[in-house]
């Protein structure tokens, strides 16, 4: 069961740092983008090595990394993600503490053109409007064969 969780751990970052790679420019990927992390804590050793590893992979990649832990209080975690929309980030990457409390933010973030990556855990808001853009899109290609 271990390894099976370790799998998919490393599936997904080396997932999320592809789509990092797909930003950046071809001669030196990041050069010099910012990737914004927020992680909920460092209560818990995997969110440390999750962070330390995303950062040592970004920064090896040309990316400049602002990581942040909440230590588990999402005002905190909603006010270190306005920071980083305040820095100007070029992407956002967050485990999110509430995956209901960070909708308001990830707004901001969208509004402004910057890439929100939900990690490991979802923004709920977000899921419901992709699910509401894929039943409305399928609605619009649904022909009535009735007749």
């Amino acid at each position: 069961m271990k390894l099976k969780k370790l799998a998919i751990l490393g599936i997904a970052t080396i997932a999320t740092l592809s789509l990092f790679a797909a930003c950046g420019k071809k001669e030196g990927g990041g050069s010099g983008k910012t990737v914004g992390i927020a992680m909920p804590s460092k209560a818990l050793e995997r969110w440390e090595k999750d962070g330390n590893y995303m950062v040592e992979q970004l920064k090896k990649d040309g990316y400049k990394v602002d990581i942040q832990y909440a230590q588990d209080v999402v005002p905190t975690q909603v006010s270190q993600i306005e920071n980083m929309i305040t820095k100007g980030v070029d992407v956002i990457l967050v485990a999110p503490i509430d995956g209901e409390s960070l909708t308001d933010v990830v707004d901001k973030a969208e509004k402004l053109k910057i890439p929100v990556i939900s990690y490991d855990r979802l923004i709920m808001l977000r899921v419901l409007t992709t699910m509401r853009h894929l039943i409305v899109r399928k609605s619009a290609n649904f022909k009535d064969n009735t007749s």
